[in-house]
């Protein structure tokens, strides 16, 4: 179920970040990890299917999160 998670992986790929999937327990839960911190997470049925991420306000406010974690 990783097609929902596509947007996401290129807006932050964009942004010049590396990009680790790792499946957890919960199938429904998005986690964004940055040196072992939790910075921003959210439940996948809210990303957008497929796509680039750039319309996807998620995937904006995950860029921002991950951004200012450093």
């Amino acid at each position: 179920r990783t097609h929902r998670l596509e947007g996401l992986q290129t807006v932050l790929e964009k942004g010049g970040h590396k990009v680790n999937l790792v499946e957890i327990k919960d199938r429904n839960a998005v986690e964004l990890k940055v040196n072992g911190q939790d910075v921003f997470s959210c439940n996948i049925e809210d990303l957008d299917y497929g796509g680039d991420g750039q319309l996807d306000s998620l995937c904006s406010e995950a860029l921002d999160k991950v951004n200012k974690s450093f």
